[in-house]
């Protein structure tokens, strides 16, 4: 259902060569559903720092110190600037995909035009000190898709992975609790885990591309975080009341044409 070979033909025969008509695009919303719904046991199951999941976490922990190491090392200030905010673009290759870039003729995740997220660095955000940046999954209930999420994150955008994880960490926030909630909110969004409507027509080409789709919630969430760090920022939250608001903020592109 997932490989390769079949997106590829979806996207080249149908994706490429609209218009898609109205019984087509169900069709797509309805491979889509049962593609992204794969995912649903890890959303649905606790992650197990201790037991299943030891190596899962040790990766993301291994590859979160010795990035933080190399930044250092190489004297790569990406914490810095002549500018007040700091800006690092999540660029990678042609495979990569801005939160704003999912467009369609029938949008899953709105109409604007596309946009790339930056990380910005508040002007209010203070210095960076020395912490011990293992990630503790034992403080409260985080599923193992938040964790993936991260550790892709980390692989694909080191450095602006560090830099977020380190202005949290500096704010006094639990980096995988910022991501679990950011998975929830990206999850909703899509209708992870819900079954296929019998009028549903919204689909999402990038799902269909054979070098993207199979990373496809894992680059929206990137790019989520992102947004919910600047959210935060522009609405100055301070309480846990402001930090759902941002939270709904940051889902809302995504839920708009629902």
């Amino acid at each position: 259902m997932v490989a390769a070979r079949y997106r590829d033909t979806v996207h080249k025969n149908i994706i490429l060569n609209p218009p898609v008509s109205e019984g087509m695009a169900h069709e797509l919303y309805v491979y889509q559903t049962l593609v992204l719904n794969l995912r649903e046991a890890k959303l649905r199951t606790q992650v197990d720092a201790t037991g299943m999941d030891q190596k899962l976490v040790e990766d993301l922990n291994c590859f979160v110190v010795h990035a933080e190491k190399d930044i250092r090392r190489y004297s790569v200030n990406i914490f810095a600037s002549t500018d007040p905010q700091t800006t690092e673009e999540l660029h990678g290759s042609n495979k990569t995909v801005s939160m704003m870039d999912l467009d369609n003729s029938t949008p899953m995740m709105g109409s604007k035009q596309p946009r790339k997220f930056i990380y910005h660095r508040s002007k209010s955000t203070p210095e960076f000190e020395s912490h011990n940046y293992a990630m503790d999954f034992s403080s409260g209930p985080f599923c193992q898709l938040t964790v993936e999420f991260m550790l892709y994150f980390a692989q694909r955008y080191m450095k602006t992975f560090v830099r977020v994880m380190l202005e949290e960490v500096t704010l006094a926030h639990s980096f995988p609790a910022v991501c679990e909630r950011v998975t929830r909110v990206v999850c909703e969004a899509v209708g992870l885990g819900r079954p296929p409507r019998k009028e549903g027509t919204l689909y999402q080409p990038l799902v269909f591309q054979p070098n993207l789709g199979v990373h496809f919630l894992e680059e929206v969430f990137c790019r989520c975080v992102l947004l919910l760090g600047r959210t935060r920022r522009d609405m100055k939250a301070r309480t846990a009341e402001d930090e759902d608001k941002a939270s709904y903020t940051c889902g809302a592109p995504l839920l708009q044409t629902k």
